[in-house]
């Protein structure tokens, strides 16, 4: 038996219908006692921004499943609430450094120059809290500055269970006048698809994961971040694969 935990905002909930046992809502009641289940999946819980959810919320949830559960597998290693913030932006630049992802620093601890650096909060969903320039009255502990590079592509990439697939969605980069847009998909090359390979060998915990992918101006390839929950609707429309179907290991 599989079960899937996520928010009502995930936009792959119909394809994960016919592709799990049981579905949770972290916002929702959930069961006292949980049924067997050998493998479980705990979605990005951080993704309804106008509904917040608290760790102390998350940490019960977890505990919970593993008490009645103790033995299932958990994808991507989540067993604890720290286990989480993987998708911390400044963890995972600690993980990559600067052979993967552009120099990162802590918002607090480092000072924001317009025009060569970004603004970004440390967890955030669907690219939001990303500036170019620096907010007023943040708490700084929760941003992270990213040194600004210039982008000729970016892609959003899927990494399952050690292997790359070949097709990724091409995408607009975020600017001051822009917002991030699916433009098609093409092919990976290679050099792409081993960049992802050894880069992911930093995080061997992981089995599911988005990565946007960058290529620079000059043709150098770049993380920007690594998304634990990727949402998967669009590329099923367009390359008719559901993923829902290969997440679990049936």
């Amino acid at each position: 038996m599989t079960a899937l935990f996520t928010t009502r905002a995930d936009k792959a909930l119909p394809l994960w219908e016919d592709n799990v046992d049981h579905i949770y809502y972290y916002k929702e009641d959930l069961p006292e006692h949980f049924p067997e289940i050998s493998e479980v999946y705990f979605r990005d819980p951080f993704n309804e921004p106008n509904l917040p959810i608290n760790d102390t919320r998350i940490d019960e949830i977890t505990k919970r499943f593993f008490r009645d559960n103790l033995e299932a597998y958990s994808l991507d290693g989540i067993r604890t609430i720290d286990d989480y913030y993987v998708e911390d932006k400044y963890r995972q630049f600690l993980k990559f450094g600067t052979e993967f992802m552009p120099p990162t620093w802590l918002a607090s601890e480092y000072e924001f120059i317009p025009g060569e650096h970004i603004f970004k909060k440390r967890i955030s969903c669907r690219c939001r809290d990303v500036h170019f320039e620096k907010p007023a009255d943040v708490e700084l502990e929760r941003y992270i500055i990213q040194e600004r590079r210039q982008i000729r592509e970016e892609m959003r990439v899927f990494y399952l269970r050690g292997e790359v697939l070949e097709i990724a969605e091409t995408r607009t980069s975020k600017t001051e006048n822009q917002k991030v847009k699916a433009t098609g998909y093409r092919k990976l090359s290679e050099a792409e698809i081993d960049f992802i390979k050894r880069a992911m060998q930093k995080m061997p915990e992981l089995d599911f994961v988005g990565v946007d992918l960058a290529i620079e101006e000059k043709g150098n390839l770049l993380i920007i971040e690594v998304n634990r929950s990727p949402q998967f609707m669009g590329y099923y429309k367009v390359t008719g694969v559901n993923l829902a179907e290969k997440v679990f290991r049936r």
